[in-house]
């Protein structure tokens, strides 16, 4: 079935991480965009199976999908983006949070006139994840990506080294044409 949106969360071996990541999409403030949560576990343990079991079994915003044997992490991303079936795609990872205003702040972008991929700011979490300070990109609006050119020299260090994933928003098929 064709989705307009598939927010999938990478996950290898942090349950204690991963709960918080799926709350905060959970948890966001009016939004208007249908969606679907897709969680990859790509673990060698049973606690982000057990974590999912336990609390999320019966969400229907959320698809719960176990790598039996685990991938290596490009496999996993390669895996992962290969399957999407939706317009557009969030890709991130069991310790990342969205802000609870992250769907109603770029539905505007992606609804009208939308670009390859756009990026909001992310933070990077160390430890416990709601502490984190560091900011991976620091952005003063939505920046929006029309070119692959444009797109992959964001991520050049002499450019500021945005990391691929957190805070992007892609349009799906621009996404399965460009090479990390």
């Amino acid at each position: 079935m064709f989705k307009f949106l598939q927010i999938v969360i990478l996950s290898r071996d942090r349950a204690q991480y991963l709960q918080e990541s799926i709350e905060s999409v959970l948890g966001q403030n009016d939004v208007d965009i249908e969606y679907e949560i897709i969680i990859s576990d790509n673990s060698e343990r049973n606690e982000v199976s057990e974590l999912i079991d336990k609390f999320y079994s019966t969400n229907k915003k959320i698809k719960y999908i176990r790598r039996v044997p685990p991938l290596s992490a490009k496999h996993h991303h390669e895996l992962v983006i290969s399957e999407l079936n939706s317009k557009f795609a969030v890709i991130f990872h069991d310790d990342d949070i969205f802000h609870p205003d992250y769907l109603k702040t770029i539905a505007p972008f992606i609804l009208n006139n939308p670009p390859a991929a756009i990026s909001c700011n992310a933070k990077i979490f160390k430890n416990k994840i709601t502490d984190g300070k560091k900011s991976m990109h620091h952005f003063k609006s939505i920046k929006r990506f029309n070119n692959k050119q444009y797109f992959l020299e964001q991520y050049l260090v002499g450019n500021g080294g945005i990391a691929p994933y957190s805070g992007y928003v892609y349009n799906t098929s621009f996404l399965k044409k460009v090479s990390f």
